[in-house]
């Protein structure tokens, strides 16, 4: 009955542990979906009369958690808030908490400081007071003997002054006899020996020359070499490999721009730059857009005058998955492959 009863706790722990590992399991799964399927919402609001303003929201999960971007006449700002509430206002909190408990253990310590200085203080005041009378005490019994010291020392600092006297006499003696005979072999040089000096110089000359020869020759290596690199990254850049890279995220940045091309549009704005040939092919970039994307703006364009006024609402949504989908169709593709092998083969020359 026992081992039966044994058996029984295992088993009932084992599928606790179970349960409790399929929970999180699931739980992860489901922050992932939640991530990656469900959509970030943005809407976006601007105009310019008078003063530029514009507001920006993005939100995820229906507004859980939520970052509001706002422009008013060059002041920008934002908040983040989740569950409807403030992220600054709820740190805030939590740092005047956190200021006050450090306060109030700021004057336990303080406290408890001023106790032990005092303690200290009065311990110190105690061995000042023995060492006083200790000095005193050593004062009235060492006189005599004092003036025994003092008298030594008297004649001590004689002795010292006769021996600097005559050590100053030595020093003046060998000075004059050095100065001589410095004076002896500077004339015998400008009689006929041959001077250091002037063989030094043309040493020093030779040295210079062959410097100036070898930083010229080290120039020219390095402009042959950096001269090499450019044509290398030159060849690279306009490579068939470059461009089969380039094609391909091309194809995929507007597969991207279709699948998070803004939902709602509503626009009213009058454009112009003055210069109606600039003008026209502006508003021609507009259209070939429009045309890619399948949006449409409402423009009024102003051939003659240079202005910029009007508003503009936007509003859309985007997924996780579609982005995460449209890189791992350029990482994996072969012009992706053969880019990354030669762009190392290039690092590993330069």
């Amino acid at each position: 009955m026992s081992i039966a009863l044994a058996g029984g706790i295992v088993l009932t722990i084992l599928k606790v542990i179970l349960v409790l590992l399929l929970v999180i399991i699931l739980l992860l799964f489901l922050i992932a979906g939640l991530t990656l399927f469900v959509p970030f919402r943005y809407k976006v609001h601007a105009e310019k009369y008078d003063t530029i303003k514009a507001e920006g929201r993005v939100s995820w999960l229906l507004g859980i958690i939520c970052v509001i971007f706002t422009y008013d006449d060059g002041a920008s700002s934002y908040k983040l808030k989740i569950f409807g509430a403030d992220y600054k206002k709820l740190t805030g909190i939590f740092k005047r908490r956190k200021k006050a408990r450090k306060d109030n253990e700021y004057s336990l310590e303080s406290a408890e400081y001023k106790e032990d200085s005092r303690e200290e203080s009065y311990g110190e005041k105690k061995e000042a007071e023995k060492k006083e009378t200790e000095k005193t005490y050593s004062m009235e019994t060492s006189k005599p003997c004092v003036q025994n010291s003092e008298t030594g020392a008297g004649n001590a600092e004689a002795f010292r002054g006769s021996r600097t006297d005559e050590e100053k006499k030595d020093y003046r003696t060998s000075g004059s006899s050095s100065k001589a005979r410095n004076g002896k072999e500077e004339k015998e040089g400008h009689n006929g020996k041959p001077h250091q000096k002037e063989s030094t110089r043309e040493s020093q000359k030779g040295t210079r020359k062959d410097s100036v020869a070898d930083k010229i020759k080290d120039f020219r290596k390095s402009f042959k070499e950096n001269f090499r690199k450019a044509g290398r990254i030159k060849d690279f850049i306009f490579s068939e490999t470059t461009k089969g890279i380039v094609c391909v995220t091309r194809d995929n940045v507007l597969h991207l721009l279709k699948k998070i091309k803004p939902r709602k549009i509503k626009s009213d704005i009058l454009f112009g730059t003055g210069d109606p040939c600039l003008t026209g092919q502006a508003l021609g970039v507009i259209a070939v857009y429009m045309a890619m994307t399948g949006t449409f703006f409402n423009i009024t364009p102003s051939f003659e005058n240079q202005v910029l006024r009007g508003r503009l609402e936007v509003s859309g949504h985007i997924r996780i998955v579609t982005l995460l989908f449209i890189v791992l169709k350029i990482l994996l593709s072969s012009e992706w492959k053969n880019f990354y092998k030669e762009a190392m083969k290039i690092k590993e020359e330069l």
